[in-house]
Formats: C-alpha cells, sequence, structure tokens
C-alpha cells in the first residue's frame, strides 16, 4: 500500500510545482511490443466494389439467356442461365475464394489485352458431368477434390460453347473473337493480370430439373474500360435485346393464351316490344336452312365455316374452310 503524504509534504510540492523545480510534463509510455500490425495496401483492392461501367448488366443477360439455349441444346435438357449479379474485386483476393473443386477455363478476348476466366463451381461441374456421362441427376453430391483430367476434358466442350454467346453479347460494342484456351483447377496456374488488378466478377446462376450451380465470368477491369463511352449510347439496351429469343418468346406466349371460340348459326334483329313479349314455347325465325354453315367466331370475330354435329354425346363442330379476312 503506498504511503499517504502529510500535510506538510503536500504543502511542499505544490510550492515546488508552482515554482517549477518539479517537471510537470509526463512521460509517455512506450508501446506494447505484441499490439498487432495491419497493412495498408495503397495500390490495389480499394475502392474496387464502386467500379462501375453503364448498361454493362445488358450484355451480362445477353451472355445467359443465348448460353441457356446452349446448354439446352447440348445437353438435350432444359437449362436455365440467368445473370445475378457483379462484383470488383482484387484478382487475388478473389482467387483465395476459388473452391477446390471447380473447373477453371482460360478464356482468350482477341483484342483484349488480357484474358478472362469461365469457372464451373463444383455442385455445376459434377452436374455436367453426370448428365454427360448418362448419370441420374436427381440428387448430386459434389464431392470435395479436384477434377480428373478426363472429367476436365468433358467440360472443355461446354466451356467452348460460351465462345460464340460472348461474341454476340459483346458485338454492339466491340468485335471479340473469344477462344477457350485451357481448362485448369489450381487457381494459382491462371494468372491472367496481376494480384493487385481489378477485375470484374460476374455470376449466373444455372438450373436444370431441380439442381443448380453457380457459373461466374471474370473479366479484368483494364478490358472493359475502353467500352466506357460505347455502354453508354442510348441505342445500346434496344441494340442488345434485338435477338433472335424474343420473337420465339413473344410466339411461345401468344400461342400459349386461352381465347374465347363459339359458333352461330345465324343473327335475327328483334325490337325491345318483341322481346318482352316472348313466352316459353315461342319460335323464333332465324330465316335460314338447318343445314346451313355455323360460323365460327374467335374472340367475337369471324375466322371460319363450320357444320354441325355431334361427338362422343356432344355437340361439336368441323371446321369446313377459313373465312377470307379483309384487308385493313
Amino acid at each position: 500500500m503506498d504511503r499517504i503524504l502529510s500535510r506538510e509534504e503536500i504543502a511542499e510540492l505544490l510550492s515546488a510545482v508552482q515554482h517549477g523545480t518539479i517537471e510537470t510534463v509526463a512521460e509517455i509510455p512506450p508501446p506494447p511490443g505484441d499490439q498487432p500490425v495491419r497493412g495498408l495496401n495503397l495500390v490495389g483492392g480499394r475502392g474496387l466494389g464502386r467500379w462501375r461501367i453503364p448498361n454493362l448488366d445488358l450484355i451480362f443477360e445477353a451472355i445467359g439467356r443465348g448460353y441457356g439455349i446452349t446448354l439446352t441444346n447440348r445437353l438435350q435438357r432444359q437449362v436455365a442461365v440467368k445473370y445475378t449479379g457483379n462484383d470488383s474485386l482484387g484478382f487475388a483476393e478473389y482467387l483465395e475464394s476459388v473452391s477446390s473443386n471447380a473447373a477453371i477455363g482460360l478464356l482468350d478476348l482477341e483484342p483484349f489485352k488480357s484474358g478472362a476466366l469461365l469457372i464451373y463451381s463444383g455442385e455445376l461441374s459434377f452436374i455436367l458431368l453426370e448428365i454427360l456421362l448418362g448419370g441420374a441427376i436427381k440428387k448430386i453430391v459434389p464431392l470435395q477434390r479436384s477434377l480428373t483430367s478426363i472429367e476436365t476434358t468433358l467440360l472443355k466442350g461446354l466451356m467452348a460453347s460460351l465462345c460464340p454467346d460472348l461474341k454476340k453479347a459483346f458485338d454492339p460494342v466491340e468485335q471479340l473473337h473469344p477462344q477457350l484456351l485451357k481448362v485448369e483447377t489450381n487457381p494459382r496456374l491462371v494468372n491472367i493480370v496481376p494480384p493487385e488488378a481489378g477485375i470484374l466478377v460476374v455470376t449466373f446462376g444455372v438450373s436444370l430439373e431441380g439442381l443448380s450451380g453457380v457459373m461466374t465470368l471474370v473479366i479484368p477491369h483494364a478490358s472493359l474500360e475502353p467500352l466506357r463511352d460505347r455502354l453508354r449510347e442510348s441505342t445500346l439496351s434496344v441494340e442488345l435485346r434485338n435477338s433472335d429469343e424474343w420473337p420465339n418468346l413473344l410466339a411461345e406466349g401468344v400461342a400459349a393464351m386461352p381465347v374465347e371460340v363459339s359458333a352461330q348459326v345465324a343473327e335475327v334483329v328483334v325490337t325491345v316490344r318483341d322481346i318482352l313479349n316472348f313466352q316459353e314455347g315461342d319460335i323464333i325465325d332465324l330465316g335460314c336452312a338447318p343445314n346451313v354453315p355455323l360460323k365460327v367466331l374467335v374472340e367475337g370475330r369471324p375466322k371460319f365455316w363450320a357444320t354441325g354435329g355431334t361427338q362422343n354425346g356432344n355437340k361439336a363442330i368441323r371446321i369446313i374452310n377459313r373465312m377470307p379476312q379483309r384487308s385493313k
């Protein structure tokens, strides 16, 4: 326990402080030796999340639509590929997040100075492999191991089929000549840019027959930056959406629409007085023979001639021919 100063000692101490004979500035204690040190990267990785180019998402949506059709035709199964978003990261930072069972395709995007990466997640890789090998895909459990050389060879064909869809999507702003160079499983072997360089990580959700996986497209900022001015053009959105898919989707939607169809024997004109005087059992003369062709109306517009009859105990009509349409 510290000794308590007496009244005389306190008076002497105050007098010494007042006359300046005692230094009143406290010594600064040295910093603790075990305090952690945090590094500060002044080159890359800072502010990458705010890197944006207008209308770039339209290109990625076009890539997803086109590649979904391509995979559907290649696998003979309904495949949907949907653009889900993008993020800007440092290249080294992103490679650390790539799983060990992913398939990594190295793309050459001439005339871009840097290449790009096409990455199938482990889930997507094993789903596609199961289909290619003729297995059932009711439930796929991705293995926590790197893909074999045989498995990457099988996936290489599907990855290469993305190149025409990449070219078509970028055509409005840049004449690309995409090419798949190789498929790797080790992220350290796909250094397309320096570790501190910024990249755009574009993700797509891939779903087929109740199962889903993730496809990722990695493109360096340096490759996309020259397209900034061209992507600002107001006509870009119309140009990108002017593809062969939209007429097909519209035709399928129209073909599935329900419409009202009715068969009409004849038309008569009566007065309101006659209608008010109608009684049960009254006969209304339609002014036509019993075997006169019926007029078939679609949404109230005459389209066909038909004859009346029965089928399986129900009233039915048989189409005879189509009515000539009046020119507008």
